[in-house]
């Protein structure tokens, strides 16, 4: 019992994340666009749209698979961060 509780904790930490990650992707693309992102961070921000609900983990190896580009976990993580940032910046309007 205590590991479906550890395990769903989990999932439910993954869904959240994605989710405020999809909505700084989401108002960056409403209050200006993705081209104000870096290649890198723009691809991340394509690829996280494209799988919600993935973890980071499993977003940077379906990336690898996908671009041919070697992207680690820590790699998705801080270009997922810059977009956040980014669109704290944007927009104190949400």
């Amino acid at each position: 019992n205590r590991l479906n509780n550890c395990e769903q904790a989990n999932v439910d930490k993954i869904i959240n994340t994605a989710y405020e990650q999809i909505y700084a992707i989401e108002k960056i693309e409403k209050y200006a666009s993705l081209d104000i992102l870096s290649d890198k961070e723009k691809e991340v921000a394509i690829y996280r749209k494209k799988y919600p609900d993935v973890s980071l983990g499993e977003l940077s190896e379906i990336m690898s698979v996908e671009t041919n580009k070697k992207i680690t976990k820590s790699g998705v993580y801080h270009r997922l961060n810059k977009i956040k940032e980014i669109a704290d910046k944007i927009s104190n309007v949400d």
